[in-house]
């Protein structure tokens, strides 16, 4: 399987954010990518999608046990 690995100035205009704020995500364990030395990230762009909507799901669920009407 090939992978296209993007960095992390690449990764923050695909998802329309400050660079700042990319690097403080590529840091999450969760998320989909892979330290090279010790300043270098790179992102697996193909897991990024997957990931974006595993956490949008969690948003989700969260807003909607928030919301309910039995509370």
């Amino acid at each position: 399987m090939n992978y296209t690995l993007i960095s992390v100035s690449e990764l923050a205009k695909y998802l329309n954010v400050s660079i700042p704020f990319a690097y403080q995500v590529v840091k999450r364990t969760d998320f989909p990518s892979v330290k090279l030395g010790e300043n270098r990230w790179l992102v697996i762009k193909e897991e990024v999608d997957n990931w974006l909507k595993a956490e949008a799901k969690k948003v989700k669920v969260l807003w909607e046990w928030l919301n309910r009407k039995d509370g």
